[in-house]
């Protein structure tokens, strides 16, 4: 019995239009690769910051300042009460804006002869363990930041910040690339500096290489910030009138 060709043709455009949508859904149901790290990945929202080393101090509430010269001084801590949860990205590898520079204050590399190259800005990667997140609401916070700052001695040439958000971590792990390694000083001298820090380093393929960092409690280990700027003039004051401002840049200092 001959069939129908317009039926034949239906069924194909059926089937095509199913492998099509199952394509689709898939596609959508998978996870960013992560690229060479393997895994799923994330970038942070801009203007997520490396403490300058894993710390317990320095909640959200933490009121600093960076003067002319790049130091950083700690002004108040403001008692807040922060939300504290756990996140659900510890299975995945993430990437942040920052200076090798930065990453070798942080593994406390001190006086290691890193690469001019490490005081430009570029893509780290890292996964952290446990990772928790601490977070000050605006109401919270403004009971507390408002009247703080109407006796702030603001100093012009100076630049504040409030510690908004931080998150605490059990551990770290960095993927760098063969470049990253060389500009911090090449495979040797890492290794052996690495290893008086309590750091694992070690090669997991090719070209990339892991930074293992486990600590003995949670540590803070990112802060999120925004700064404290003039927002208008004071009409009944000579000091300016202050106000929050997101930070979407990389901060540079040393400790005061």
């Amino acid at each position: 019995m001959p069939t129908d060709p317009w039926l034949n043709y239906l069924v194909i455009g059926a089937a095509i239009v199913a492998v099509v949508v199952a394509a689709i859904l898939v596609r959508r149901a998978r996870p960013r690769s992560g690229g060479d790290h393997g895994g799923a990945s994330r970038i942070l929202e801009r203007g997520w910051q490396f403490y300058f080393a894993p710390t317990t101090l320095e909640p959200p509430g933490t009121l600093f300042r960076i003067d002319a010269d790049h130091r950083r001084y700690i002004v108040e801590t403001l008692l807040v009460e922060a939300q504290v949860g756990e996140e659900a990205f510890g299975e995945y590898t993430e990437s942040v804006t920052a200076g090798l520079g930065i990453l070798a204050r942080f593994l406390g590399l001190k006086g290691i002869n890193v690469n001019a190259s490490t005081a430009k800005t570029e893509q780290l990667v890292f996964k952290l363990d446990k990772p928790e997140r601490e977070v000050v609401n605006d109401l919270d916070l403004d009971k507390v930041l408002r009247p703080f700052l109407k006796d702030l001695d603001y100093r012009v040439d100076n630049r504040y910040f409030v510690i908004r958000e931080c998150r605490k971590a059990t551990g770290i792990t960095h993927h760098l690339t063969q470049s990253q390694v060389d500009d911090l000083g090449g495979e040797a001298t890492l290794a052996d500096r690495l290893a008086l820090e309590g750091t694992l380093f070690k090669s997991e393929r090719r070209g990339e290489f892991l930074l293992e960092k486990n600590f003995d409690q949670p540590m803070r280990v990112m802060f999120l910030p925004e700064e404290i700027k003039p927002v208008g003039a004071s009409l009944a004051r000579a000091r300016p009138e202050l106000g929050l401002v997101p930070v979407s840049e990389t901060l540079i200092w040393e400790e005061g």
